[in-house]
């Protein structure tokens, strides 16, 4: 299967496979404010095609991100200090759930919220990256 397409894993995940060039730091780093830019564009169709969605749990992908986004923005709590916009890739030391690496977007929605999107990279000899999460930031 070609790099840069989607695939669909078991449990029915959209994923991204990447090449091995892909696995650099500013390479991840790249992918994450993809995401950011799509989150605040809110082209949730884009990412849903982009990097699936771990948590759609059987959803249609793109509704799953659209309500997941909207029910954060909901939850969310202001907070004293601004949130300021932010991709930062940790990689994961040797593990057996096969979790390679993980990119936070810390994205502002407005003058005291924001969400935090985690893009996954996971896998053995073949890595895929995958939006795992949309939630929100809380600082006290």
């Amino acid at each position: 299967m070609p790099y840069g397409l989607l695939y669909l894993t078991e449990p029915k995940i959209l994923s991204m496979k990447l090449s091995p060039h892909q696995l650099d730091h500013m390479v991840l780093a790249q992918f994450g404010w993809e995401a950011v830019e799509l989150v605040e564009s809110k082209n949730f169709a884009r990412l849903a095609e982009r990097f699936g969605y771990a948590l759609a749990f059987g959803r249609n992908i793109e509704a799953a991100i659209e309500a997941d986004f909207h029910r954060c923005l909901l939850e969310a709590s202001e907070s004293s200090s601004k949130p300021t916009k932010s991709v930062q890739v940790k990689y994961f030391g040797p593990n057996k759930i096969t979790l390679y690496a993980v990119i936070e977007c810390v994205i502002p929605v407005n003058p005291n919220t924001a969400v935090l999107v985690e893009l996954i990279v996971t896998g053995v000899d073949v890595k895929y990256i995958t939006l795992e999460d949309i939630s929100c930031i809380s600082w006290r």
